[in-house]
């Protein structure tokens, strides 16, 4: 997709041997930010994947639901949006 440049940390699963929603993954992105859980937001589409992996770590976990999908009832995820660009207003609190 060409935005890797646009990034100061990239974190690929395949490339660490650890898939989402293991929570190593997560951890290892806090450490990589040198952010705390509680600084930190996650967004996803999947909520499989992306919702409970950061939820367990204490990372605030946003779905992007773009497809306008109904979210799994095993899956609680307090915080959804169905557009990136809604993104820049959830990370002032």
């Amino acid at each position: 997709m060409g935005i890797r440049p646009l990034f100061s940390v990239v974190l690929i699963s395949e490339e660490v041997g650890i898939k989402k929603p293991d929570a190593r993954i997560f951890r290892m992105g806090l450490e990589k930010f040198e952010v705390t859980a509680p600084e930190a937001i996650f967004v996803g589409d999947n909520p499989a994947l992306d919702v409970a992996g950061p939820m367990a770590v204490g990372i605030r976990a946003i779905w992007l639901n773009w497809r306008g999908s109904e979210l799994p009832v095993e899956v609680s995820c307090p915080e959804r949006i169905t557009s990136i660009d809604q993104v820049v207003g959830l990370c002032v609190r």
